[in-house]
């Protein structure tokens, strides 16, 4: 499985041109992927989530799951007895 070290202008590819102006200002056009560029991605307004497309299908599965406990934990304050007592858990 081959996993990515950077994003760079191409793989914004049919985003619009205000994302794509913007990546291009706030990262010169090349970003190492790193939770702190992450977090500086969000904060900058940029739309994050098109990433995914990047995800090698290898990789999916653990996103998913990740991703997963993300949502329950957002949805119930972080209270893994809510969790557990809806099944959220499984």
């Amino acid at each position: 499985m081959t996993y990515r070290t950077h994003i760079v202008t191409a793989d914004l590819a049919g985003a619009c041109k205000e994302q794509r102006y913007l990546f291009k200002e706030k990262f010169g056009g090349k970003a190492k992927i790193t939770r702190k560029n992450m977090a500086r991605a969000i904060a900058f307004g940029l739309n994050v989530f098109w990433l995914e497309r990047l995800i090698p299908a290898e990789a999916r599965a653990e996103c998913e799951r990740v991703k997963a406990q993300a949502l329950v934990s957002a949805l119930t304050g972080g209270n893994a007895d809510i969790a557990k007592a809806t099944g959220a858990d499984q």
